[in-house]
């Protein structure tokens, strides 16, 4: 059995063939290290955008250095659920220019009301990453976003 491994739930996009669960016919990764080092870390919304570019050359290399097409293929397994998801990003009114503290306040705000979000970071540490479990269902997700809307408007 043949199965074509696809992930692009952060940072880097890979594509695997692996046969019968542990031979590995090929594995072609495409960092996006050098294109997130000028911010000081991952921007969603940056890594999105690298995913798509990059996905169909290493899909097309990795079949082909498997010696393989798509009717070869017995499976497909892929990286499911939000994974990589925008971030809030604040700046003072009518400006680009970052706003840190109403980013803390979303922060804060949230994990008072049992939403966990990251620490305020990138330019300026004015970005709000939401990054929720891959496994989450969609009413937990909802539930999650009704409560930053919530803030949002309070801010």
């Amino acid at each position: 059995m043949k199965v074509l491994g696809i992930e692009t739930s952060c940072d880097e996009t890979a594509v695997a063939v692996v046969e019968d669960g542990r031979e590995v016919l090929s594995n072609v990764i495409s960092s996006q290290v050098d294109l997130h080092a000028r911010f000081g870390g991952v921007v969603p919304e940056v890594a999105a955008r690298a995913h798509v570019e990059a996905l169909n050359p290493i899909l097309e290399r990795s079949l082909s250095d498997a010696g393989v097409d798509f009717a070869d293929l017995d499976g497909v397994a892929v990286t499911i659920g939000p994974g990589l998801v925008g971030a809030l990003q604040f700046t003072k009114p009518g400006t680009t220019e970052p706003e840190p503290e109403l980013a803390w306040q979303m922060v804060l705000k949230a994990i008072q009301r049992g939403v966990m979000l990251f620490a305020p970071v990138g330019v300026g540490g004015c970005a709000v990453k939401i990054n929720p479990p891959l496994i989450i269902d969609e009413e937990a997700l909802n539930e999650g976003l009704d409560v930053l809307e919530e803030i949002a408007a309070e801010l």
